[in-house]
Order: structure tokens, then C-alpha cells, then sequence
């Protein structure tokens, strides 16, 4: 999800009243209406010079761009200005901010949401998504909850509420509201979103019937390709899992695909293909993290410790889990730093803390080649088992619910 910044909206909205004040201009011929809109230009420049000296290094050359494209209209502007040439002008300035005005539709619906939290009989779902936008899980479970209860019959409330549940590893109770939903109203998304939840789970088998049940409704689902293969990697059917990626779309490789790759690759013991992979997923886990998608931050973690960059990944660690203790995804990252600095007293307790979260995160952590060496020592096989054994009652009571996914022959498929 993007998480709207404040500095975003405010860059977008001076820029086209900018082009408003041109284009007005360019009809009335006043002189000072162009004027003012170069001024406001010159703003934006002001805006882009102090964000780029306050900017954090992944946002550094987003800065450098809004600033010297900024300067550089402004000159020019200026000059076509006085010498009567605002045609011209008006499209300069509307080529410098055709890719600010994509982010106007994704602003008019963040601000109508917030409308409708405010006024409507829908409010309390809209305050909920609006908290799932801006990553807040825990703030989002009491409105969707409450507007679950009053509309029981909308399929909308039990996909949000279950959306919520998952940010807070409340994992056997989304399933259950996404269960809900789908009986209410079975569509591809939401049969991709319970896959996702039964692969937390451990239900890999399960999940793989539901992601595929998905990809046969709609071939072309965004990223089922990529959670295909990643529950074929759970399997380990990896010649099912690289196939799955070469189908999923060119525009659709994003950093979670590359890291499903390097993982397929690593496990296949093609190391510089796994390298090459893993480096291609940090590039685009960048900008993924700048537009604000807080699972790409735990992917980007992952990523670091695999590629050796230790102090990076411990700093991006450091910063998911000083806003939430329990992000499973960042221990895990934490657990494989750990491994790599010989600490395993640390991979211990980091591994204990996982277990009270999800024990199926701690089975694929240690299933991890890089983590299978701990296996010597005792205390980790005792952990391991103790892990399995909490997964096993959890896959009990996903299985017994009524209606389960129906789990295909594994012979037939790769």
C-alpha cells in the first residue's frame, strides 16, 4: 500500500495550480498570472533544494530531480514569460509534471476515503482502510470489526477485518473472517489472500490450491505468479516454482519477485544466478520503499543479510522492529544476521520470540541451508521440534474448519 506523505500532496497540488495559473495566462495575457505561476515554480524549487538536505539516502536522487527540474522551468519559464512565448511555457511546464499528476487520482481517492469516514453509513469501513493505508494494523481491527458486525452480509468488512487481523499475526482468525468473505462473495483476490494466510500458516498444500484456483479464474491476477512460486518453494518443487515466475508479467517483477528467484536459484546451488537475483531485488526494493510499501522494508532486511551487507540489513531491522516488536518478517531477517556473525545465543532467542508468533515461520527459518549447521547443537533441534509440533495442532484446526480449500494430487504437478 502507498502511505500518502503530506510532503507529496502539498509538491502535486502546488505544481498543477502552477499549471492552471499558465494556462489562464496563456488565454487572458495578463503578464502577472504567468509571473505567479513561476513563482510558485520557484517554490517548488525552495521545497525540492530543502528536501534533498534533509532527505535520507534512498531519497536523495528523487530530491535531486524535483529540484533541478523545478530550477531548470523556472529559468526557462521565465524567459519564454518576457518574451510573450507562454504557449511554449505552458508545455514545459506541463512535460515537467505529467509524472506529479499520476499521484492527483491517488490523492482525490486517499482524501474522498477520508470523507467517508467522516460522513456515511460506511464510515467505520472507510477508517479502517484508511489505517490499513497508512500501515496502522492495530488501529484498523476495532472500526472494521464494528463495521463487520453491523453490515454481516457485506463481503468488504470480513476481507478488511481480515486484512487487519493479518498486520497484527492474528493468522487463524483472518482465516476465518476471509473464510467468511468468500462465502459471501468468492472472487480470485480473495481466494489469493487466503492463500497467502494458509502459506503463513504452514498450510502450503492448502495454499497452493487456492492460489491455483485463482490463476484459473483470472490467468492474469497481479503477483499470483510470484505467490505461486513461493509456495512451490515451500515445497520444494522448484522447477514448478522458476516456471511459475517466467509466466508472471514484465511490468510485475518487483522486489519480492526477485528474491523468490534468487531463493529458487540458491536452492538450486546456482550461486551467481542467486547473486545476480538478489542484487536486481535490492535496486527495486529502493523506490518501493520510498512510495511507503512496509512490506518491501522487511523484504529489503532479508535481502541485505543475504547479499553480506550486515550493517545495512541490522539498520533497517532496527528500524521495523522499533515500530512493531512482532514484525516476523524483520526477526527472521534478524535471526539470518545473527547466524552470519556467529551469534547463535541471539538466533536462539530471536527464534524463541518467532515461535510465540508463528511457529511455521521458525520451521522455514531453520529449514533455511544457511541455518541447517545450527542443527548440531541440541537446544535447536529441541526448538525445531517444539516448533512442528505447535504448526502440527495449528494445521489441525485449519483442516478441520468447514469447507476447506480441495488440495490437488502433488504427483501431478512438478
Amino acid at each position: 500500500m502507498i502511505r500518502l506523505q503530506l510532503r507529496s500532496q502539498v509538491f502535486c497540488w502546488t505544481a498543477l495550480f502552477a499549471l492552471v495559473l499558465l494556462a489562464i495566462d496563456c488565454v487572458a495575457r495578463t503578464g502577472w498570472l504567468g509571473l505567479v505561476a513561476m513563482a510558485l515554480v520557484g517554490c517548488l524549487f525552495v521545497f525540492g533544494v530543502f528536501r534533498m538536505l534533509v532527505a535520507k539516502r534512498k531519497e536523495f536522487l528523487f530530491s535531486v530531480v524535483y529540484a533541478l527540474g523545478a530550477f531548470f522551468i523556472f529559468g526557462i519559464g521565465m524567459i519564454m514569460i518576457e518574451t510573450g512565448e507562454r504557449v511554449h511555457a505552458l508545455v514545459l511546464m506541463g512535460l515537467y509534471i505529467a509524472p506529479i499528476l499520476l499521484e492527483i487520482p491517488i490523492v482525490l481517492l486517499y482524501w474522498l476515503m477520508r470523507l467517508r469516514a467522516v460522513l456515511g453509513g460506511e464510515r467505520d469501513l472507510h477508517r479502517g482502510v484508511i489505517h490499513l493505508i497508512e500501515g496502522r494494523h492495530e488501529g484498523a481491527v476495532a472500526p472494521l470489526a464494528r463495521y463487520q458486525q453491523q453490515h454481516p452480509q457485506d463481503p468488504a468488512g470480513w476481507g478488511g477485518l481480515a486484512s487487519s487481523l493479518v498486520g497484527v499475526h492474528r493468522y487463524e482468525e483472518a482465516l476465518e473472517n476471509v473464510d467468511r468473505a468468500l462465502e459471501l462473495k468468492r472472487t480470485p483476490e480473495g481466494l489469493l489472500f487466503r492463500g497467502r494466510i494458509l502459506l503463513i500458516l504452514g498450510a502450503s498444500e492448502e495454499a497452493l490450491a487456492d492460489i491455483e484456483a485463482a490463476l484459473a479464474s483470472k490467468p492474469h491476477l497481479r503477483l499470483a505468479e510470484t505467490l505461486l512460486a513461493l509456495a512451490l518453494i515451500k515445497l520444494r518443487r522448484l522447477d514448478g516454482a522458476l516456471a511459475a515466475l517466467k509466466r508472471e508479467r514484465f511490468w510485475r517483477k518487483n522486489s519480492q519477485y526477485f528474491w523468490a528467484l534468487g531463493d529458487v536459484h540458491r536452492l538450486c546451488r546456482r550461486g551467481a544466478l542467486a547473486s545476480k537475483a538478489y542484487e536486481e531485488a535490492a535496486i527495486r526494493a529502493v523506490p518501493e520503499v520510498e512510495f511507503g510499501l512496509v512490506y518491501t522494508k522487511s523484504t529489503m532486511a532479508c535481502i541485505l543479510a543475504r547479499q553480506g551487507k550486515l550493517e545495512q540489513a541490522e539498520e533497517v531491522v532496527r528500524s521495523l522492529l522499533s515500530k512493531d516488536a512482532s514484525d516476523i518478517e524483520a526477526l527472521s531477517a534478524q535471526a539470518l544476521i545473527q547466524r552470519q556473525r556467529g551469534d547463535c545465543d541471539g538466533v536462539e532467542a530471536t527464534l524463541q520470540r518467532m515461535l510465540a508468533l508463528n511457529p511455521n515461520d521458525v520451521v522455514g527459518t531453520l529449514a533455511d541451508p544457511d541455518l541447517t549447521p545450527l542443527f548440531a547443537e541440541e537446544r535447536f533441534r529441541r526448538l525445531l521440534c517444539r516448533a512442528l509440533e505447535e504448526r502440527e495442532r495449528i494445521l489441525e484446526r485449519v483442516r478441520s474448519r468447514p469447507h476447506p480449500p480441495q488440495v490437488n494430487d502433488p504427483s501431478g504437478r512438478s
